[in-house]
């Protein structure tokens, strides 16, 4: 399997180098390296709890430094998927009029409001209107999940997803808080960028701060590779290689340009109404807190002189810190200075109440990671030890991603490569592709960052996987 001189000069042109374009078919070829689980990571073994007094404590930190805050929002996915259920019911009308979560879905104030006001009669029609294009209907399967709408505000008005972003970032900048939000955004939705950057002036205008917004689409040069059932390089209609979206991993080019001293990562589905953000705000500003207070003491570590009396006093107050959020490391100055050298990240974690899945762990000569479950190798050991886990990765963390001196890491030198991702996938001309994700956004893209973890509580997690998480109870007002 191999490409020729006219295959690496396309690939040039839409910035995939030689090189990578090799690593990628080697990928493909051998597959990906599952790590190798220690032990999962569990409260005070990788974890750490957080009481309301350090709580606090880290979150008037982060309240003490919110002149340049970035908030990185992943939302260049179509909300397509949400809607699978949803069109498979309305093939069985019967059951659609019957069924209890689309009369909860239809019933929730958000959508009712959106069906007005010449709301269909029948269940049916309803979920047609919320489903087929315009102008018949509102095409919300086409849509970003930025724009749908997820609940009212306190006026009653309808909000969606992105602008519930705009409204929580406000709301932890403060009056006289400044920063950035950033969205990546697929290219046909980028035309909306002005639109919605007026609205955060407006939220920002509300709220006595400065928010800014800026929008960019995956880079086309972090695309993949595709291999047929029979090893050989899939192609397009042109008789070009066949390239895919790269998965979530590629997005670590949009986040090295998100703006701020901190910069907070959430899903952009993952957002409360309004009348529950202070359950909400004190986490996410105790997380910021954290990696300031770990970039801080990282950094006084690297500026220090070597061999001084000051650079040991300063490996101390590193190494406690990072006891004291339970991960350990010895007062080691030959090690603790390539560990300070690096992007940091504080992710909060919810406890899954015993359900499988991927997690935090402590993966062999990785240390601690987020590790999903379609990465972890078969063999029964390895099974037994994702089941142990007790706490799921929700995407939300907090990030310094620049050094002493002001200038940006390299994120690429941090990135596990190892831990790409390889799946099966239905072909344009029929048959099966092995196709090649880049290292998860939160999984291998920082594996070899300063990473922490800290408990939050599970209220502080309300995700929009499909259409009917709309109707959740938490997002009605009570």
């Amino acid at each position: 399997m191999s490409l020729s001189p006219a295959d690496e000069t396309w690939l040039a042109g839409r910035g995939i180098a030689a090189g990578e374009a090799k690593r990628q078919l080697e990928l493909l070829t051998r597959g990906a390296t599952p790590p190798v689980l220690s032990r999962a990571a569990r409260l005070a073994d990788g974890i750490s709890p957080l009481p309301e007094e350090q709580r606090n404590r880290w979150a008037r930190l982060f309240r003490s430094h919110t002149s340049d805050v970035g908030f990185f929002v992943p939302a260049s996915g179509a909300a397509s998927r949400m809607f699978a259920g949803l069109k498979s019911l309305l093939e069985t009308p019967e059951t659609l009029a019957q069924d209890a979560k689309v009369r909860a879905l239809l019933g929730c104030p958000a959508v009712a409001r959106s069906l007005e006001p010449n709301r269909p009669a029948d269940t049916a029609s309803a979920v047609r209107t919320l489903l087929s294009p315009s102008p018949e209907g509102l095409d919300w399967p086409s849509l970003p999940k930025a724009l749908l709408p997820f609940h009212l505000d306190g006026a009653g008005k309808v909000r969606t997803a992105i602008e519930a972003q705009m409204q929580e970032s406000c709301a932890l900048l403060g009056p006289g808080g400044q920063g950035t939000l950033h969205c990546s955004l697929s290219p046909e939705h980028l035309d909306r960028e002005s639109r919605i950057r007026e609205q955060a002036r407006a939220f920002a205008s509300a709220a006595s701060c400065k928010l800014g917004f800026m929008a960019t689409e995956q880079d086309p040069s972090t695309d993949t590779l595709a291999v047929d059932g029979s090893g050989i390089v899939a192609r397009d209609g042109q008789g070009n290689p066949l390239l895919r979206a790269g998965g979530h991993g590629s997005l670590l080019k949009n986040l090295a340009r998100t703006p701020g001293e901190v910069v907070l990562v959430k899903n952009i589905d993952n957002i409360q109404p309004d009348w529950r953000q202070e359950l909400v705000l004190p986490w996410r500003q105790a997380l910021a807190g954290i990696a300031l207070e770990l970039r801080r003491l990282g950094d006084a570590l690297l500026t220090s002189a070597a061999g001084s009396s000051d650079e040991k006093e300063k490996a101390e107050a590193f190494a406690s810190l990072l006891a004291d959020l339970a991960r350990p490391e010895p007062v080691d100055i030959a090690a603790l200075r390539p560990l300070a050298d690096r992007p940091v990240r504080a992710c909060g974690m919810v406890r899954n109440d015993g359900a499988p899945g991927g997690g935090p762990f402590w993966v062999e000569g990785k240390g601690l990671q987020i590790v999903e479950q379609s990465e972890v190798a078969s063999d029964l050991a390895q099974q037994e030890l994702l089941k142990g886990s007790t706490h799921f990765n929700p995407v939300e963390m907090a990030c310094c991603l620049r050094r002493p001196d002001g200038s940006l890491h390299d994120l690429e030198t941090f990135r596990d490569p190892s831990r790409a991702f390889l799946a099966c996938k239905p072909g344009p001309k029929g048959g099966t592709l092995t196709v090649l994700e880049h290292p998860g956004l939160w999984n291998g893209s920082m594996g070899k960052w300063l990473t922490v973890f800290v408990e939050i509580p599970p209220d502080t997690f309300l995700p929009a996987k499909t259409v009917f998480d709309l109707a959740h109870p938490w997002r009605q007002k009570p």
